[in-house]
């Protein structure tokens, strides 16, 4: 008898370490749902991004808001299917859709929203006009960018069954190095037709939630220093900046509709 309970308390002794040793780290499960999230073919993503600027100075704030939906079909084709849809406002609670452009990956197609023919845009013969499908489309690939191991074993990680929220600090050379087309995009935005001075960035953070093997979301935010040239005077300015990427049910169908005679859109030439 103490035999075969000396072999059952071994056995399940053993069972145990095996289910430990085969637990997988929820790092491992945040790298992977990276690499499954990044290479989905289809997709349905809403982003938004905000920008708070503040002049001390001249005692001015400003909030710009931007949200941005796009539903990808083919994404990892030659010619991928896109619908993307524009909001904005002066606050995030006045954000309306302002207009909806398509792409089948040869042509560009954009509704005429008092109801008459549309146009089309041959992607070739694109160039500055109407870049903006193709910069939303590499902004979602750049926050899908993976987070690097060893800032993964520095952050705060909480795991509850399937769902791991990943909460970091980054430094200005990390964010750099991971996101620095989305700062110098940002600030560009901001900065348009304003002659900026150098600027530093402080208050870099990330959060992404994990859940069912994908991204399901993430948010990036950052503050940037810099000072603003008007005439021989010279501002300091902040902006506090916010970009966050959710993923609606990945993994799901995602049929994108194009509008009714989209084909038969006025041509423009370049």
């Amino acid at each position: 008898m103490k035999k075969w309970i000396a072999f059952f308390l071994t056995l399940v002794l053993l069972c145990t370490l095996l289910l430990t040793s085969c637990e997988v780290p929820p790092e491992v499960t945040v790298l992977r749902a990276y690499t499954r999230t990044a290479t989905l073919s289809e997709y349905d993503a809403q982003m938004d991004m905000k920008v708070e600027v503040h002049i001390p100075d001249l005692q001015s704030r400003a909030t710009v808001p931007v949200r941005v939906d796009i539903q990808a079909e083919d994404a990892m084709s030659k010619h991928p299917k896109l619908a993307l849809t524009l909001y904005s406002g002066t606050t995030v609670s006045t954000l309306s859709a302002d207009t909806t452009l398509y792409s089948d990956g040869k042509y560009l197609y954009i509704p005429n929203k008092y109801g008459n023919r549309g146009t089309k845009v041959s992607l070739e013969a694109l160039e500055d006009e109407y870049e903006g499908m193709d910069e939303y489309d590499d902004l979602i690939s750049d926050l899908l960018t993976s987070l690097p191991r060893d800032i993964l074993n520095n952050s705060t990680i909480h795991s509850e069954d399937d769902r791991v929220t990943v909460h970091t600090a980054l430094s200005e050379e990390q964010l750099s190095e991971l996101y620095g087309d989305i700062v110098e995009d940002m600030t560009e935005s901001v900065g348009d037709g304003i002659e900026l001075g150098d600027f530093s960035v402080t208050n870099a953070e990330i959060q992404v939630i994990v859940d069912d093997g994908y991204v399901q979301s993430q948010r990036l935010s950052f503050e940037i220093s810099t000072t603003i040239k008007q005439g021989w005077r010279s501002y300091d300015m902040t902006m506090k900046s916010t970009v966050s990427l959710s993923m609606k049910n990945p993994g799901a169908p995602v049929t994108v509709t194009f509008p009714e005679g989209y084909a038969d859109y006025d041509l423009k030439e370049k």
